[in-house]
């Protein structure tokens, strides 16, 4: 259903991940702006997020701020049973949450303290996914996991921010694979 016929979007439920700020926000009210009704997931939602969803509305789109860990799989249940419960579906999932990346060196950095980047930050693309994929799945939705055009450029100082965007990407070519009725996008910007 992804298309760049805002027409096409009109009517269609999204959750942005990593929806108040940068891209993410920018995706948020480009949906908005197509009259998708957006729910956007934050760890910590702030005056601007809130300006976001009223730019959103005045508009004429919706706009709901869902707060949370979406590397949680508790808060991802819940959220799923809250938008099950008000829409009944899920057409569109926007997997953007990323911490910044911290330029270093690849020995410049501790190995725990690089291997937890990674870890936290593939967990808030690959646990949303695992768990709104049905709901995606049943509205013959699409999915769309926001990379890193660094995956190509491989800029030296990026080594883990790099790892974390080639492990989103992998995760989802295989999840691709395995839900062929559900519609995948990796977008590198």
């Amino acid at each position: 259903r992804f298309s760049s016929d805002a027409a096409k979007l009109k009517g269609n439920v999204a959750l942005v991940c990593g929806g108040s700020r940068g891209l993410g926000a920018e995706l948020a009210a480009a949906l908005g702006a197509a009259k998708c009704k957006g729910y956007l997931a934050c760890r910590n939602p702030n005056q601007g997020t809130r300006e976001l969803c009223e730019r959103i509305e005045e508009h004429g789109g919706v706009a709901t701020i869902v707060a949370g860990d979406v590397g949680d799989p508790h808060w991802c249940e819940t959220t799923k049973k809250q938008i099950l419960e008000l829409d009944g579906r899920l057409d569109l999932l926007i997997l953007n949450a990323c911490a910044p990346p911290q330029p270093r060196d690849v020995a410049g950095i501790a190995v725990t303290e690089s291997t937890s980047y990674v870890a936290d930050n593939l967990a808030l693309s690959k646990v949303p996914l695992a768990s709104f994929l049905p709901l995606v799945s049943d509205a013959d939705g699409t999915i769309v996991a926001i990379s890193s055009s660094f995956v190509d450029e491989s800029p030296a100082g990026f080594a883990d921010y790099v790892a974390v965007k080639m492990a989103v990407e992998g995760v989802v070519k295989i999840a691709s694979r395995e839900n062929p009725k559900t519609q995948f996008l990796i977008a590198r910007p």
